[in-house]
This record gives structure tokens, C-alpha cells and sequence, in this order.
């Protein structure tokens, strides 16, 4: 099974209808070896909208807001990438909400499932959102290997 990977799509991806300049490359990368799905705090069609006309859409498997983060099916191996400093909304929308509330959980969550970028405003010259490849890869691989070697039954 291939892993997922959760983008936020305001401060990531799109600023307004500005495209941060590396998404489409950054996208295609990650698609080759995960799922590559957008959620937002925000209703999923209007983000749905908004990379459609951003022309990212296709590069994107599902489209997440709060109207039906009901059906996300998280797997047992996923990331979260966003450029929130806390983001306790977005890990809710996963099906997280009572380890939010447990610091040493909530801790535990960003630690292994999240990683942080610098946020698009449109103006700047954010970080390359492929230099976070090698984190990328090496907490997949981290998760992956804690899946092999567990030996509980699946919860």
C-alpha cells in the first residue's frame, strides 16, 4: 500500500490564486510514491475550485474540508505537510481529535506524522518545497519500518 500524503492547500500551495512557483513540480515528485491528497479547514469544493483553476488538480487524489472529512480513510502510513505552527485543526480533520487534546500525545502526532514549511503569501520567496524531500522520505521510511516490525493487531 502506498503512503499518503496530506497537503494544506492555503499557505502551501496556492496563495489567493497565486501558485507558489515549485507546486506543480513538488506535486508531480510526491505522486510517484504516494497518494498525494489536499485537506483544508476550508469546504472542499471552494478548494477544489481553487486548484482547478490553479491547474493542480489532477496532481491531487482527493480534496478534503470540514463538509466531508467524514471519509478520509487514514492508512497507517501518512504524512501531513503544512505550514501551520500548530495543526491541531487539520490532524482533527484526520480523525485525530482526541490525541489533540493529550499534550504528550499531540507531541507524539506532529513528531512522526508532520512537517512544517515555510508559508506561501504570494510575495515572498519561500523555501523550495522540494528541499523537504529527504524529510519526507526519511519519515515515511521511519513509519514503514514500524509497521513492519510490529507484531499487535491492527486497531
Amino acid at each position: 500500500m502506498r503512503p499518503t500524503v496530506y497537503t494544506t492547500i492555503p499557505g502551501v500551495l496556492l496563495y489567493g490564486q497565486t501558485v507558489r512557483p515549485d507546486a506543480r513540480e513538488f506535486l508531480e515528485t510526491l505522486g510517484q510514491f504516494a497518494e498525494v491528497v489536499a485537506v483544508s479547514t476550508g469546504q472542499s469544493d471552494s478548494q477544489s475550485a481553487s486548484l482547478q483553476k490553479a491547474g493542480l488538480l489532477y496532481l491531487i487524489s482527493n480534496v478534503y474540508g470540514w463538509d466531508n472529512a467524514d471519509w478520509i480513510k487514514r492508512p497507517e502510513i501518512w504524512l501531513l505537510i503544512g505550514s501551520e505552527e500548530s495543526p491541531t485543526a487539520i490532524m482533527g480533520l484526520l480523525g485525530l481529535r482526541g490525541d489533540m487534546a493529550v499534550p504528550a500525545l499531540k507531541q507524539a502526532a506532529y513528531d512522526k506524522h508532520y512537517i512544517r514549511c515555510a508559508k506561501f503569501t504570494g510575495s515572498n520567496h519561500p523555501q523550495r518545497l522540494g528541499e523537504l524531500m529527504d524529510e519526507i522520505r526519511r519519515k515515511l521510511a521511519n513509519q514503514e519500518r514500524r509497521c513492519s516490525t510490529d507484531t499487535r493487531l491492527p486497531q
